[in-house]
């Protein structure tokens, strides 16, 4: 393939011993060996490129994080069933509670999943962020749609597909909120509180920690730490379902709030979030397999069927991650 020039730097030309969509354990300064994989060329960004300070490194996708980052090849390795169940094994072993989520880590991916499953759960993320699910949901004329592209060029939509598409954009947030009553709401009124709770834990969490641009306050910390206190409580006596989870998001906002750096040390913040996460890790990877059984069209080889289309524009947040 031809280098394909950016503002600093070029598209690899090669990965050394390693293809598009591997499955590697990838080492960088100050970090742990973390799962990650191979992305493909035209997945790499300008700025995921202008990053790479050296000609030498290869590129890797942080499993379940979403983020780019440059390594060393000799600090890369192919995460094979071998190494991947050694790795098991000494978490078993250890027993510690890991807040860093990495445990999660290996356990989720030993599952099977490609890389193209992975890109599209993150995609779906950046998608959540676009429609508004972790925006002001008061305000009923916010809206904002996800720029998606393909590997390869696709034609523009037409004036008639936007607007049905932002048509059927308008109220979605309502709307699984009554199907998921209506589907739910027949046997008993449990489930109808626990989502109604979640949503509530939310909306908090969201409002005083990732709305905002700027660094959130003292009182929204607090507050936020009063609220997972709460939440740890409700979810012990409270059972959370994959409609829950898959209704309310409120999973995907704790996996924000652990990719803020600022809030390490806060209040335990960091801490909680991972607890949550941990406790629901079961219901959590039901609600992957749902999603990818239900036509998601990837396979577990780490190649994509030429129907599947990715979100180009998925950010990368850690910026400590782009550069060794």
């Amino acid at each position: 393939m031809p280098a394909v020039k950016s503002k600093k730097g070029l598209y690899p030309k090669n990965y050394g011993n390693f293809q598009p969509g591997d499955r590697v354990l990838a080492k960088m300064s100050g970090f742990p060996p973390w799962p990650a994989f191979i992305p493909k060329y035209c997945h790499l960004t300008k700025k995921v490129l202008n990053a790479r300070k050296s000609a030498s490194k290869i590129p890797v996708f942080y499993y379940d994080q979403g983020d780019y980052g440059w390594c060393d090849e000799k600090n890369v390795h192919l995460l094979d069933e071998a190494l991947l169940n050694e790795k098991l094994k000494a978490i078993d072993k250890n027993g510690k509670v890991d807040d860093s989520g990495l445990a999660d880590n290996f356990k989720s991916i030993s599952t099977g999943i490609s890389y193209m499953e992975f890109r599209r759960e993150v995609a779906d993320d950046e998608a959540d962020y676009n429609n508004g699910y972790y925006s002001d949901e008061d305000d009923p004329n916010r809206e904002k749609k996800t720029k998606e592209a393909e590997c390869e060029p696709k034609k523009k939509a037409t004036s008639a597909k936007k607007a049905r598409a932002a048509s059927e954009g308008v109220g979605d947030t309502e709307h699984k909120k009554k199907k998921a009553k209506h589907d739910h709401g027949s046997g008993s009124g449990t489930n109808d509180k626990v989502l109604e709770t979640s949503w509530r834990f939310r909306y908090i969490l969201q409002k005083g920690l990732i709305q905002t641009k700027k660094e959130p306050t003292r009182e929204a910390c607090e507050e936020a730490a009063k609220t997972l206190g709460e939440m740890e409580q409700f979810y012990k006596k409270n059972k959370i379902t994959v409609t829950i989870l898959k209704t309310s998001k409120i999973h995907k906002v704790l996996r924000e709030l652990l990719k803020k750096d600022s809030l390490k040390g806060s209040h335990d913040l960091h801490k909680s979030c991972s607890s949550l996460l941990q406790d629901w890790a079961p219901v959590i990877e039901e609600l992957r397999k749902d999603k990818h059984g239900n036509g998601s069209g990837a396979s577990n080889n780490g190649h994509h069927s030429r129907n599947l289309s990715d979100v180009s524009n998925i950010s990368t947040k850690k910026e400590e991650k782009l550069s060794d």
